[in-house]
């Protein structure tokens, strides 16, 4: 659930209401369907955040070939202040 709210929100800081909003909504689709309950502490949280945004950093020259400097440098520090807040 934590990588599909990360492909939602982008790098939209932790605390963004839309952030808030689809981890909500997934949550409640997750136990709307099964019958435990889903019980993920903030530091698993946290890891699954890193693990994600971690993948996105080792790929990123290959992802963002294809932008300009400016755009890769502003998405470069999208990812480190993602980081950073984490």
């Amino acid at each position: 659930l934590v990588g599909t709210e990360q492909y939602l929100c982008g790098r939209a800081p932790l605390d963004a209401p839309e952030r808030r909003r689809v981890r909500s909504a997934l949550r409640r689709g997750y136990e709307s369907v099964r019958r435990d309950a889903l019980n993920v502490d903030e530091a698993e949280r946290d890891c699954y955040l890193l693990l994600s945004t971690l993948t996105a950093m080792c790929w990123f020259p290959v992802w963002y070939a294809d932008r300009t400097g400016a755009e890769r440098n502003r998405l470069a520090a999208q990812l480190r202040t993602f980081v950073r807040d984490l």
